[in-house]
């Protein structure tokens, strides 16, 4: 079974116990290619690459003081500095 059939078929599970429910699902991409990208390495491998220096200090300046928090259901997390991954 695929796993978007699955889905599927948790969500019509859903609507036979309970007809008339709203059915919410959260994905989160906890390994994705880009999310784990050290910042210090990335502009590292700019420069190797021969980008023009302006451009890597904008791209440095761009990556600088990120920070992010997790929100939900009237919960709030403190901010969490964020020195990986490509916004």
């Amino acid at each position: 079974m695929s796993a978007i059939s699955m889905l599927i078929t948790y969500v019509h599970t859903a609507w036979s116990a309970r007809p008339g429910s709203v059915v919410s699902m959260l994905s989160l991409d906890l390994v994705g290619a880009f999310n784990n990208v050290p910042h210090n390495r990335l502009l590292e491998i700019l420069k190797k690459k021969g980008l023009p220096q302006w451009l890597v200090t904008g791209i440095a300046g761009f990556l600088q003081g990120r920070r992010t928090r997790i929100a939900y259901s009237g919960f709030e997390s403190e901010w969490i500095a964020t020195n990986r991954g490509i916004p």
